[in-house]
């Protein structure tokens, strides 16, 4: 228990940071975070807010036109999906914002 919460922060931190530019957006860090990321989200026991801030991770990146993540928008539109079907609304919101802005 005490692990996915520390993981739950980790992933907000990391995912705020990068995002409002607080820590340097390179290679390596992103390479750490979505290692973290495939990891935990593969496991059942995945938290609602794991769920949600690896979306977020993922949308920021891709938003961020950053090559890497152009192939990612189905991984985000899971990923918000497992987090509204443990009961997020905002899960549900955010997944349409980000339908709104891209193209399938």
């Amino acid at each position: 228990k005490d692990y996915w919460y520390f993981f739950e922060e980790y992933i907000r931190f990391l995912t705020i940071a990068m995002s409002n530019g607080y820590i340097e957006n390179n290679k390596e860090n992103r390479n750490k975070v979505e290692e973290l990321i495939a990891k935990n989200t593969k496991r059942e026991k995945c938290t609602l807010a794991t769920y949600l801030y690896a979306a977020r991770f993922y949308r920021n990146m891709y938003l961020g036109h950053i090559d890497e993540y152009i192939d990612k928008k189905y991984e985000i539109i899971q990923l918000y999906e497992k987090a509204a079907l443990k009961g997020s609304t905002q899960a549900q919101k955010e997944k349409q914002n980000f339908l709104g802005g891209i193209l399938l």
